[in-house]
């Protein structure tokens, strides 16, 4: 124990070097300009500058990417729902002072230093996949398993007083192997002590049987698939000896049934029976017409986040000025209500969602897709007779 925390203290002396040096380079820069000086940083500073800043950014990188159990996941999501919370007291981020520049930029770099894999979009680069083997990778692995080991309970108190206005929600994701997998790899290591597991603990139980068995290909870029193996993660007809690293996770994963749970603000009863299959069901907001040029606001899959649709439509209607409604729909022999508000308000509707609710970003989609009107309109809340005759105008 006394060796882990000389570790410790030794890492947040360089961080707090690090941050101390860029500060003063900074400082510098900025006196100058105040006073108009005709000294130029130099080379070195500028440099020293660049990759205090890369260092920065990559070390928020990788603490974020750990974390990730959902894909894929848009690199703008990735930034701002999972970096950006991992940043200091007082730190900052600014990718103009670093050498990469832009986000972008830093994605690539990621991607062509097989961290991660990244499919293209016409609206922007998305994650598909994570290489967990990576060897950075699995120290901030390490690195996060011990933070979680030594803090559980403090990091819960410290997430109460930073907690913003509103609700606090938790997606938690398990999940369950095959039954030959599960025969194969996880009961002979003991991971399996109940029906689900982490994806971080699969991987490395995997890992582990792919190394007792001496599977590692010689030039330590791929595994070579045994006869077990090959049952417990394949599909017939493929006949792959030997596959990457990238290529057996994502084997792994396919064989991994997903099951989630939503905590709600402090409940931490993490019971296995409060899973349900698959994973967590997005909230789309979509936009539709109504007596030709008239738009409204269409909202569904509320109730998953436990999000009465009726609350939200009186939020919306007391900040907006507008007329709302709740409609029922019916998907797979069970009804729900969505929510409908006059008006284009698909970004303040999903601000609302994220900020009052605590819904993360990721979880809800803003549809470029014209929704099909509801026939009928219920009015939810008070309002004049001039309001009433505003809803039922939404509706053919």
């Amino acid at each position: 124990e006394g060796g882990g925390g000389e570790g410790e203290s030794v890492a947040v002396a360089a961080d707090e070097k690090k941050t101390k040096d860029l500060q003063q380079v900074e400082a510098k820069a900025r006196e100058q300009a105040k006073h108009g000086a005709a000294e130029k940083l130099t080379e070195e500073e500028i440099q020293e500058m660049k990759n205090n800043m890369d260092g920065a950014i990559e070390d928020l990188f990788f603490r974020a990417i750990v974390s990730i159990e959902n894909l894929p996941l848009p690199a703008a999501d990735f930034y701002t729902d999972h970096m950006l919370k991992r940043l200091k007291k007082h730190q900052k981020v600014e990718f103009k002072k670093s050498s990469y520049k832009k986000l972008g930029n830093l994605i690539k770099h990621m991607e062509r230093e097989e961290v991660i894999a990244v499919k293209q979009r016409k609206d922007g680069p998305i994650i598909i996949g994570i290489n967990r083997d990576h060897p950075t990778v699995e120290e901030y692995e390490e690195i996060a398993a011990n933070e979680n080991l030594k803090g559980d309970t403090k990091k819960r108190n410290k997430q109460k007083k930073k907690r913003q206005p509103g609700r606090s929600l938790e997606v938690r994701t398990l999940y369950q192997p095959g039954h030959k997998l599960k025969e194969l790899v996880f009961l002979p290591k003991g991971v399996m002590t109940q029906k689900l597991i982490k994806m971080t603990d699969a991987r490395k139980a995997l890992w582990t049987y792919v190394k007792e068995n001496d599977l590692e290909t010689s030039d330590h870029k791929g595994v070579n698939i045994n006869g077990p193996l090959h049952d417990a993660l394949m599909n017939k007809g493929d006949n792959r000896r030997s596959v990457s690293k990238r290529d057996l996770a994502q084997l792994l994963s396919q064989k991994m049934t997903p099951y989630h749970y939503i905590m709600v603000d402090d409940d931490d009863d993490d019971d296995i029976s409060r899973y349900k299959r698959g994973g967590a069901q997005q909230i789309v907001i979509s936009q539709g017409s109504r007596q030709g040029n008239k738009s409204v606001t269409i909202v569904e899959g509320l109730e998953a986040w436990e999000v009465e649709p009726k609350e939200i439509a009186g939020i919306i209607r007391r900040k907006y000025a507008c007329s709302t409604t709740t409609q029922p729909y019916t998907i797979k022999n069970k009804e729900y209500k969505m929510m409908v508000a006059q008006g284009d308000l698909k970004s303040e509707v999903k601000e609302c969602l994220c900020r009052h609710y605590g819904v993360p970003g990721q979880y809800v989609t803003i549809s470029s897709k014209t929704t099909k009107a509801p026939k009928k309109t219920k009015k939810t809340g008070g309002g004049s007779g001039r309001g009433r005759a505003k809803v039922a105008a939404l509706m053919p």
